[in-house]
């Protein structure tokens, strides 16, 4: 690959068909890869080249194409630091935010050392540190410099002055970017059914919002099945109903933001239940489940199917209480705080 051609006005492209650039060295790839899958589940459409670049065809126009047609770029920074057409990719990240005063956003990956060289273009601009791994709040982050719109005011202390009966009293207008129920054609009836009931609360208040999201925990995998009553022992079934759970939930994380005067115990309940994902997919197959990979799948039937095999206990009564307390521990947090949620709300009404 020789070096990035200089932007030229008679490239042809859609204007800002994607909310965000992935610029990165090649060897950071996993990492990236990962990233954008976080970013994708939070509603931005993400430009990376192993997905937008057609085999056979000449890079260099579609890596043009896909800055033009970026809000914004986000430099990625592993341990190797800043690869060579990565700085290509940042000069032209460069000329557009001068010349359209577009953000260009400094990341640390996993594994980048503390002190690290990097250029004056980017050591002026603010980062957004994920060096401890993709945890709730560097991603959000990341998404506040993509978007611009702030939802860690209660996560970094600059909690809203609002009482909670106002949460029940405000409401937010359906537009396009929050109606994700429809985006993904969810598998499990249950969430389904509530992906749509949300849909078509109209005005969306964050009171039906939760009594909604309450509905998906009224079922076994959560309130009335522990783990030692699963007496199928269908790990698979459980797995996508509380995989599909934390999509939804996943999904309508920015709207509580912005109805909600405090969105801790919300960010709280989606990362219980994310661990308790994380512990069904170690401990309940006899292989461990690559969670984010598997995140790909849901909604289509590919899911069950590339799952491997799971454990079985002669009666699930004698699963082994190490096993037991791993992945019921979880399940078990994440009904307390969605029960701490609904209270919240239900005795605001």
């Amino acid at each position: 690959m020789g070096a990035v051609k200089p932007i030229r006005d008679s490239v042809k492209y859609k204007v800002m068909e994607f909310d965000v650039f992935l610029s990165h060295n090649s060897k950071d790839k996993p990492a990236v890869r990962e990233l954008k899958q976080l970013l994708s589940a939070r509603r931005l459409v993400v430009w990376l080249d192993a997905d937008e670049l057609i085999p056979g065809e000449n890079w260099q126009p579609g890596l043009v194409k896909g800055i033009m047609n970026s809000k914004t770029l986000a430099v990625c920074i592993g341990s190797a630091g800043v690869g060579p057409w990565e700085d290509e990719e940042m000069q032209s990240a460069l000329t557009l935010a001068v010349r359209e005063k577009r953000r260009v956003i400094p990341v640390l990956l996993p594994g980048v050392p503390k002190k690290l060289e990097i250029s004056l273009f980017l050591s002026s601009r603010t980062w957004v540190d994920l060096r401890a791994g993709f945890a709730e709040e560097g991603i959000a982050r990341l998404v506040w410099g993509i978007t611009g719109v702030n939802s860690l005011l209660t996560s970094t202390g600059a909690v809203l002055n609002h009482e909670t009966r106002i949460a029940h009293e405000k409401v937010i207008p359906p537009r396009a970017a929050d109606r994700p129920g429809w985006s993904r054609n969810y598998r499990d009836k249950i969430v389904k059914g509530v992906a749509v009931a949300v849909e078509e609360a109209k005005p969306l208040r964050m009171r039906s919002l939760v009594l909604n999201l309450n509905d998906l925990f009224n079922r076994g995998t959560f309130r009335f099945e522990p783990l030692r009553k699963c007496v199928t022992q269908e790990w698979g079934r459980r797995l996508l109903a509380a995989m599909e759970t934390l999509e939804l939930l996943r999904s309508y994380s920015s709207v509580v933001s912005d109805l909600a005067p405090d969105a801790r115990s919300f960010g709280k309940l989606m990362k219980a239940v994310d661990g308790y994902c994380l512990a069904m997919a170690t401990d309940l197959f006899e292989e461990p489940v690559e969670v984010t990979e598997m995140r790909d799948y849901i909604g289509t039937k590919k899911f069950r199917t590339r799952l491997p095999k799971g454990k079985r206990w002669p009666t699930a009564g004698e699963i082994d209480d190490a096993t037991n307390k791993r992945v019921d521990g979880p399940r078990a947090r994440a009904v307390r705080l969605m029960d701490k949620l609904r209270k919240e709300y239900s005795e605001g009404s």
